[in-house]
């Protein structure tokens, strides 16, 4: 595989690290294990450093480099803006464009021009040069529009961040860096797994979070998660929070479309019992296979389980109240309100933001406080604000 120059993930093993970056190992070894995963490849170390040899790039920029003033913003401006246009003037190799069109086709068949997303895999010795730039994802359809996103992922290397940096180390820009390239999937639900429960870091809880679309909304604090606790030992299902979602953000390609959730589905569990274990399943199994506590993100795309993301769950989120928070039901018995919807101290925005169904009872965020005060020693049964206020 040394000399690749385009990988499925399906190919990669093991040792690949160095041509496929670290994303790209990650995926190559969830694949194996049997993961459910996007279809995808990667374009490797190899492509980017042909191509740079091939367009003499290394030797322009390590003249430009080193003639940069990097006290000067305006000299670190105009070098970066140089470079970046040598590489998107550069040519790539009927090699490349071959086996890059070929893996292509593969994911969406001959007559089909799937949406993809483009980003890096780097490896450990290229996090210094992507210190601070946020993970970048690139969207297109078609193979033109994809060898352009790659020439623009390569340039986007140079910022004067990156350039700075390189001028420090002195001729350790030769950075080859691994692109991922995956097909969109269009999923008509979304989440989260925390395979300890991320708010009382109980090991013996999995947490699940679900709602309808695409999750850019829960991100900008405009709708809230349906919530499901699993115990991990017993693997049974514990507490069903459910919140009203009224809105949700459809993918169809490369484009988003806010929609409006029908009435009939939206007091409605987003996943069924079914899904639940099945996602705990898959959770409890990545936690195995990285030896630490998850923090995962899955889609569901025709009734299909697809894991997109998972990361070590190294610290606890801070759940924050949102500005307009749906309505919540609660099926199982609960500790405390808080803990379904709002991780907060704060009772002035308890009491604003709070609205939740007791036995079937609207009540608001004041009544809670009301039945928290009188119900000291909880029935079970019933939900109330005991302790966390």
């Amino acid at each position: 595989m040394a000399k690749q120059l385009v990988v499925n993930i399906t190919d990669i093993h093991e040792d690949d690290t160095l041509l496929v970056g670290n994303k790209g190992a990650q995926l190559g070894e969830m694949m194996r294990a049997g993961f459910p995963l996007q279809k995808g490849f990667i374009i490797t170390t190899n492509a980017h450093r042909q191509f740079m040899q091939e367009n003499k790039l290394e030797e322009k920029i390590t003249h430009l480099i080193n003639t940069i003033h990097v006290a000067d913003a305006k000299s670190l401006n105009k070098s970066s803006k140089i470079i970046k246009e040598y590489i998107m003037q550069g040519n790539m190799s009927e090699e490349l464009v071959s086996a890059v069109f070929k893996a292509y086709v593969k994911l969406g068949g001959v007559l089909q021009e799937p949406a993809v997303s483009v980003t890096y895999s780097e490896c450990s010795e290229d996090s210094n040069v992507l210190a601070g730039q946020p993970q970048k994802y690139v969207y297109g359809r078609g193979e033109a529009t994809l060898l352009l996103h790659m020439k623009e992922a390569w340039a986007a290397l140079f910022d004067t961040q990156a350039i700075r940096y390189f001028h420090e180390k002195q001729n350790k820009h030769r950075v080859h860096i691994a692109l991922l390239v995956q097909k969109l999937i269009e999923p008509e639900k979304t989440g989260k797994i925390f395979t300890i429960n991320p708010t009382t870091t109980d090991k013996k809880t999995l947490i699940i979070e679900a709602l309808y679309g695409t999750d850019e909304f829960v991100s900008q604090k405009k709708i809230a998660c349906d919530r499901y606790e699993v115990d991990k030992t017993s693997c049974t299902i514990g507490e069903k929070n459910v919140t009203i979602q009224t809105i949700m953000l459809e993918r169809t390609g490369l484009r988003s479309k806010k929609l409006t959730v029908p009435a009939a589905k939206r007091k409605q569990h987003k996943i069924n019992d079914r899904q639940i274990l099945q996602l705990a399943k898959l959770g409890i199994k990545l936690e195995k296979q990285y030896y630490f506590p998850q923090e995962i993100d899955w889609a569901m795309e025709k009734n299909t389980i697809i894991i997109t993301n998972t990361k070590p769950l190294t610290s606890q989120p801070v759940i924050k109240p949102l500005a307009k928070h749906p309505v919540i039901y609660t099926e199982k018995p609960i500790q405390t309100v808080t803990k379904v919807f709002l991780h907060s101290d704060n009772r002035k925005a308890f009491t604003q933001f709070a609205t939740t169904y007791v036995d079937g009872v609207i009540l608001d965020g004041n009544d809670v406080l009301a039945n928290m005060k009188m119900q000291r020693d909880c029935e079970r049964n019933r939900a109330t604000a005991c302790g966390n206020l």
